[in-house]
């Protein structure tokens, strides 16, 4: 089976509905006593360290000195700080590491690929080993199961490791949160998939497919299995069958836009019949509204067929979803205006092309003054001139306004006409005037430039000046059609100017040029002789070519109409307007035999079925969502689970994205709402911390579609996530942040990003990391001879605060004395730390080296060392992840010499990774020759 567009989670998060279900992340396992203690606030104040600051003050007093000093050089001063924790036994301490360590291994298999810009393929393979690493310290952890499906999906095609732990996860997390309806999804096609032959998985789908299994699964998962059972039956050289069940995954599940696409490729196109392509690319709109490329092709389709409500509406979409710099705008705002014309709406068909030119000649004027260097005068000068319109909309202006209104504003709509070629020709000549001289400086200059660089420039410019040599004599070939078609021919020129080309020249360089044949310029000089009264040479040229042409067949009906052969002129009208209804000489045909017979003519026999296949598939929900996509379509709410967080505890944030428009949205990898949103922090108060603005990318995908008017609440835990640096650090000085979400997004750099169709954007409120208090690890004064000691941690608070100790300790360089406390006594707070750490149980030890701050080697390797001892696996693999600096460390050398498969992959990684540093660091360090 090929796929499934079910990306699954980026990040930890747990869904909503099935809270009630399991545990939520960091809270207490299920086994474990229902005892549980939960200190009280303590309040560091000044008078609480002014008794101790005297030099000759026991142990105790001393370690209240240093702490005071650690807590003061990161401007805290002496601040409230919380005892939090669990007051638990050994057993328990060791259970709760545990579950801290999953999220510990997330966040640092997360920071490995998320937090940079590019990573090394060691870089990969340690990531996968820290996610293993995290599922193995908590069987139970969802978030760490989540980002284990995430990486496993991305790398299962170049790592069997990988795959295996991609099928782990999707059964871990069945298991774990049974409300999840993509894993379970992927569970049923990974069993599906196990089959070993194509007819084998065939009966699988087709027992799925049973109508009560179909109630159990749910329509939108029956609808992908349907369509995996299309392909199926596809490779076996079934077509019957797999149109049949194509139909069927249609069916269960109309917004499911795979599934409509496979449907447009394989019913569509020229065998079908006009209402049938209208309805399926009306499907395939209302399955992704996003897409303009389908609108375009149903208001086009439209249009051909003379469904002008349904064509004008389509297009309007169509133009939103466009943009003014975009090819295909102009023909796409001609088009709007023509079936709005069609409509019998003429006034609106100007007002909409007024519009349309509005915002290209704005576009234009942006980019001149983006790509010259104007003066502020020369700047004012151009955003104010007034622009004639693009030469299609000025046009089909001209056509409308000679139908329908005076003599007089006939003729300032053709003068404003050839306004539009006099300008489109000047612009044609700028542009390739400058493309020339650029040509000529590239060729003069550059002379040490990289000759392929300058040769792929050549090419560049010439294909340009094709483009533009092909542009300018395509207006040359329009502008003759016009002037035949109005009569029109230029003034004198005044003052000497150069006199304008004849309509004899135009027609002579565009044959020459190749943008009319032989054909179209007997057409043109027919409509000429019309334009100047010589209806019998105009009939000798066009009459020969009457039945393969529409405009020589829209000439002879003029003549027979301005000869008063009314009976003839209505039919050639009605004949050409018929087969060609969407086009301007459709239009104006039927425009000329309204007149002619003094009523509405009726719309061509293809306009009602499409008409009603449009109306019945595509629902006026589909353009509203496309019009009012800015704030009608999706809602977006952020909220942090407490607006305090406990130190070293998950920090969860819950994100709600709402459905607000009248149709159901596909959850999906290029569908409609996106599987991913991006978080990013900001106003971050933690200290040393302000600078983190990285993105974060998670998967919201629990469900498969957003039904209208429905939610899905998704949970993230941040610290299991590559922001657990920030968090951990509030942990120690205490601080606060806010973070941004993002949907349906486009990423510009590493730190911005825009919301992208449907897409929204918006900020929690700020939330805090609670400063963790350091006094229960407060010793007693020692005996006379004896060493100082520290209070061994028997609970979760003890923990927080023995890590809070040593990270403040670290932070402020054990060795560097200062007014207050002396080396010395430092030394004894690191030496009481490190008699309390070997007492610690061994999931205690690897959490402390997990979230403790980097530092000088001397000061951690003993903590390593003794974790390294310990021979625990997750031990070591902290100490790879975090403290392996160069490709001999002895957590590299113990790793790839331990015989554990997992730990040689890791160590191994780490040293490659690290060879590879070195070499490109030797590398930048290189000179040039001479």
């Amino acid at each position: 089976m090929t796929t499934h567009p079910h990306s699954v989670a980026a990040s930890p998060a747990v869904s909503d509905p099935c809270q009630a279900r399991r545990r939520e992340v960091g809270e207490v396992a299920p086994e474990w006593p229902s005892r549980l203690i939960y200190p009280a606030v303590e309040t560091l104040s000044p008078v609480d360290f002014g008794a101790s600051r005297d030099p000759k003050t026991g142990f105790l007093g001393r370690i209240a000195i240093a702490i005071f000093i650690v807590m003061g050089a990161c401007g805290l001063g002496h601040s409230v700080a919380l005892a939090q924790g669990h007051e638990v036994e050994s057993s328990e301490l060791e259970g709760w590491s545990r579950q801290r360590l999953a999220s510990s291994f997330a966040s640092f298999s997360s920071s490995m690929l998320q937090s940079k810009s590019s990573v090394s393929i060691p870089e990969v393979r340690l990531a996968l080993e820290l996610a293993i690493a995290g599922v193995r310290s908590d069987p139970d952890s969802i978030p760490a199961w989540r980002w284990m499906l995430e990486l496993s999906t991305s790398l299962s095609d170049d790592m069997p490791i990988a795959e295996a732990m991609k099928r782990e996860s999707v059964e871990a997390l069945v298991r774990l949160d049974p409300d999840d309806e993509v894993v379970r999804l992927l569970l049923l096609v990974d069993r599906i998939e196990s089959r070993t032959t194509v007819q084998a998985r065939i009966n699988a789908c087709e027992v799925l497919l049973q109508p009560e299994n179909i109630k159990r699964l749910g329509a939108p998962a029956a609808a992908r299995i349907a369509l995996d059972l299309s392909r199926l039956e596809t490779m076996s050289g079934r077509f019957d069958a797999a149109s049949r069940w194509l139909a069927e995954a249609i069916t269960l599940d109309p917004a499911f836009p795979e599934a409509i696409d496979q449907a447009l490729e394989m019913f569509g196109g020229e065998f079908q019949s006009p209402a049938a392509n209208a309805e399926l690319l009306a499907a395939a709109f209302t399955a992704d509204p996003r897409k303009g490329a389908i609108a375009n092709s149903l208001g086009s389709l439209a249009l051909q067929q003379g469904a002008y409500a349904a064509a004008s509406e389509v297009l309007e979409s169509a133009i939103l979803l466009s943009h003014p710099m975009q090819p295909s705008y102009l023909l796409l705002a001609t088009n709007e205006s023509l079936a709005l014309w069609g409509e019998g709406k003429s006034e609106a068909a100007l007002r909409t092309i007024d519009k349309r030119t509005k915002s290209i000649t704005q576009v234009f004027k942006q980019l001149r003054v983006l790509g010259e260097d104007f003066t502020e005068w020369q700047r004012d000068q151009l955003m104010a001139m007034v622009l004639p319109p693009p030469p299609p909309l000025a046009l089909l202006r001209a056509v409308i306004i000679a139908q329908h209104g005076t003599e007089n504003a006939r003729d300032e709509a053709v003068e404003v006409l050839f306004e539009a070629f006099d300008f489109a020709l000047a612009e044609n000549t700028r542009k390739r005037s400058e493309l020339t001289l650029e040509s000529e400086e590239l060729d003069a200059n550059n002379i040490d430039a990289d000759e392929q660089a300058r040769e792929n420039t050549r090419k560049q410019n010439a294909a340009k000046q094709e483009g533009f040599e092909a542009q300018l004599a395509a207006l040359w070939a329009d502008e003759a059609w016009a002037r035949a078609w109005f009569g029109w021919s230029p003034s004198a020129p005044k003052d000497g100017a150069t006199p304008r080309a004849s309509l004899e020249k135009l027609l002579e360089v565009s044959l020459e040029a190749g943008s009319l044949n032989s054909e179209q310029g007997l057409i043109i000089e027919g409509w000429s002789a019309i334009s100047g009264k010589r209806f019998d040479e105009a009939r000798l040229l066009l009459a020969p070519i009457a039945e393969v042409s529409v405009y020589a067949a829209a000439g002879i009906a003029l003549i027979d109409e301005l000869g008063g052969r009314t009976k003839e002129a209505a039919q050639g009208y009605r004949d050409v307007y018929y087969g060609r209804p969407g086009e301007l000489v459709g239009l104006w045909c039927r425009s000329r035999l309204s007149k002619i017979l003094n009523t509405e003519i009726p719309l061509p026999p293809a306009a009602g079925p499409v008409q009603e296949a449009i109306d019945a598939t595509l629902p006026r929900a589909v353009g509203m969502a496309v019009q009012d996509r800015e704030r009608g379509v999706i809602a977006l709410e952020v909220k942090p689970r407490k607006l305090r967080f406990e130190p070293y505890e998950p920090v969860i944030i819950d994100v709600k994205i709402t459905n607000l428009s009248g149709i159901t949205l596909a959850i999906e990898p290029g569908g409609p709402l996106s599987p991913k949103i991006a978080i990013s922090p900001f106003d971050v108060t933690i200290p040393g911390m302000q600078g983190a603005a990285k993105q974060l990318v998670v998967s919201i995908q629990r469900r498969l579609q957003l039904p209208s008017q429905q939610s899905l609440t998704c949970s993230i835990d941040l610290s299991a996530t590559w922001m657990a640096s920030i968090i951990e650090q509030g942990a120690l000085f205490g601080g606060g942040l806010a973070v941004r979400v993002a949907n349906n997004f486009m990423a510009r750099s590493d730190v911005e990003l825009t919301p992208n169709l449907f897409g929204r954007e918006k900020n929690s409120s700020p939330f805090f990391i609670v400063k963790q208090s350091s006094r229960r690890m407060e010793g007693e004064e020692p005996e006379e001879g004896s060493e100082a000691q520290l209070p061994v941690p028997r609970t979760v608070a003890d923990l927080k605060a023995l890590a809070t100790l040593f990270g403040r300790l670290l932070m402020t360089d054990i060795e560097v004395s200062d007014e207050q406390a002396t080396r010395e006594e430092k030394g004894q707070i690191y030496q009481g730390v490190l008699a309390s750490f070997k007492q610690l149980p061994t999931a205690s030890q690897t959490w402390f080296l997990a979230v403790i701050p980097r530092s000088r080697s001397e000061y951690l390797d003993p903590f390593v060392e003794i974790a390294l001892e310990s021979g625990d696996p997750a031990a070591i693999l902290v100490s790879l992840a975090r403290f392996a600096d160069t490709p001999s460390a002895r957590p590299i050398t113990i790793a790839t010499s331990s015989g554990d498969e997992s730990l040689v992959r890791a160590g191994t990684a780490v040293r490659d990774f690290i060879v590879a540093r070195f070499e490109q660091e030797e590398k930048d360090l290189e000179l040039p020759p001479g």
